[in-house]
């Protein structure tokens, strides 16, 4: 089995809630670990290179590390990527999205992985329901296809560990449905998994295509039409 050489991971908010909330609360407190008292105290001054450059010191399978640096770990771990695999992260229209986005790509970058991008997916947030779903997870959707169809579906593998639940329902739904290999690792699963295969099937070029005018046609009211009874 070929390994993928590029890995498109979905981005969720637990490194910042409720793992460094948690440490800034317990420097607060005088409670915490000599060892992650900096990265504490990097995240409470929203420097966000330092706390990469302090998760770094960390194992990657520390809990504090958050979904996406254990879920990336394990499957580097179980041989499911190449070691310096190129990344990808899909991450919300949100400050917290962007500044984690950012945390990782800093991360990643110094453990030489290459490339590793950030993309944020427009409408993809939690303030207004609407939108989310009618733009934000279609948006998702978009960003998702084309990273494979620019790196081919050969060469990708999709992480849907992290972010909101419908944004990994997403990954996996695109995944299967595309033929690249998609893994998901709970936060109390000890190791990652990959979803077996299942039958459903997607030409992503002609939904590429077509989806803009799905969307408009949705949008625009279909008149009341009148249908004569049968005789």
């Amino acid at each position: 089995m070929i390994q993928p050489s590029i890995l498109i991971c979905t981005v969720g908010t637990s490194l910042f809630r409720p793992n460094l909330e948690g440490l800034k609360k317990d420097l607060t407190d005088g409670k915490i670990r000599d060892d992650l008292k900096p990265l504490a105290q990097a995240y409470q001054q929203h420097n966000w290179p330092a706390v990469a450059r302090e998760l770094a010191q960390l194992s990657p399978s520390e809990r504090t590390c958050g979904a996406e640096i254990n879920s990336i770990a394990s499957m580097i771990d179980k041989g499911y990527v190449v070691p310096n695999c190129g990344l990808f992260f899909l991450h919300s229209d949100t400050d917290d999205g962007r500044s984690i986005a950012a945390i990782l790509k800093s991360y990643y970058q110094g453990k030489r992985h290459a490339p590793v991008a950030t993309i944020e997916v427009p409408d993809l947030q939690d303030q207004d329901p609407k939108r989310f779903r009618t733009k934000g997870l279609r948006n998702l959707a978009r960003k998702i296809c084309g990273v494979i169809r620019e790196r081919s579906a050969a060469a990708c593998a999709i992480n849907a560990t992290g972010g909101y639940k419908a944004q990994i329902a997403i990954g996996v739904l695109l995944g299967q449905a595309i033929g690249v290999p998609v893994f998901y690792k709970h936060e109390l699963f000890s190791e990652i998994i990959a979803f077996p295969p299942m039958p459903v099937a997607l030409d992503f070029e002609v939904w590429m295509r077509a989806s803009g005018m799905l969307y408009a046609l949705e949008r625009q009211r279909v008149p009341n039409l009148d249908y004569a009874p049968c005789s």
